[in-house]
Order: structure tokens, then sequence, then C-alpha cells
């Protein structure tokens, strides 16, 4: 019995499981030149949706990538970089805010202000509020041993358990000081 060509094989086949289709075109990869021109095109979309270039402290994790991409960029392809900068991150006259000297006090300032000269480093600087009063037990506990405690011990179990389990929590005393079986 000789065996089947590949041609009769192909032939017989009625299902079209064979049948072949040419593969998708594969995605064409980008040279490094195009990757560093990419980097630059999403600062300036950044930019565009911001209005602001990526900061490389931001809590946003694609804002920080972004950020340090661009700064691992510039090192070497500075000239590539200003071709797509549409943002003015590469431009000379960049706003970069200027720090006045006229606003910052002076050191004889400082040392002269009521924060140096006052010796009390306990003082409250920040009387924004009150401090409030807390008015003291006016009945201090006086522990006694309760004489039929095995009678209650099952619900004080129960109670810790539940605390331990999570379905209960502990909470400050309430009720003015007046304890009934099953307040807890």
């Amino acid at each position: 019995m000789a065996l089947p060509t590949l041609e009769e094989i192909f032939a017989s086949d009625t299902a079209g499981i064979l049948r072949r289709e040419p593969a998708a075109a594969r995605p064409k990869v980008s040279s490094a030149e195009e990757r560093i021109l990419q980097i630059m095109e999403d600062v300036n979309a950044f930019h565009a949706e911001h209005g602001r270039l990526p900061d490389a402290d931001a809590t946003d994790r694609d804002e920080r990538g972004r950020a340090r991409r661009l700064r691992s960029a510039e090192s070497e392809n500075a000239e590539l970089l200003k071709t797509v900068d549409r943002c003015g991150y590469f431009s000379e006259s960049a706003d970069v805010p200027v720090d006045d000297d006229d606003d910052l006090p002076s050191m004889d300032e400082i040392m002269a202000s009521s924060l140096i000269t006052d010796n009390n480093i306990y003082a409250i600087q920040d009387r924004g509020q009150a401090p409030q009063t807390r008015v003291a037990n006016e009945e201090p506990a006086r522990r006694q041993p309760c004489d039929d405690f095995d009678r209650f011990r099952p619900a004080f179990n129960a109670c810790h358990v539940a605390v331990d389990a999570g379905d209960a929590r502990y909470v400050e005393f309430r009720y003015g000081g007046k304890i009934k079986e099953g307040d807890f």
C-alpha cells in the first residue's frame, strides 16, 4: 500500500482543515531612532493633555516612566528629540520659575523672629484651637473579685472569641458606669 503524496492529501481535504492562509504581516520592528522619536511624541501627547511636562516624582507610574525615558533619551539624542519637540522642552527660552530673593527673609529677620527668641521649646506655636480639658474620672475603679464569676465566664469567653474572629471589636466604655449582663 503506497502512501499518498502531499498533493493527494491536500486535494482530499474537503473540510479545509489543511488549507493555509498567509500569515498576517508582522509589525515592523522600529529602529532605535524611531523609538527615541516615539518617546518625545509620548511626552508631547502628555503635555497636550495635562498642560505640563511629566514629573519624575509623580504618583502615577506612567507619568514617572515618561519622565524617566525622556531624561535617559535626552542626554544622547537631544538634537533628534528637538526635531519633534512641540511642548518646548528643548527651547532656549523655557519658562523656568525664577526665585526672587527679595521675598525671602534675611538671616537677621529669621534670628529675630519670635520662633527663635522664645526659649521655651515646649510652647505651642499654633494656637488655632484651644486644648480640650479632660474631666478626671469621679469614681476611680475599685476592683473587687466577683464571687460568682464562673456564672459569667461563658459569656466572656464568647466575647473574646468574637473579638479574635473580627466579628466584634473593643469600644469605649459607656452607660454611665452601669453594666448589665450582655452589655459587651
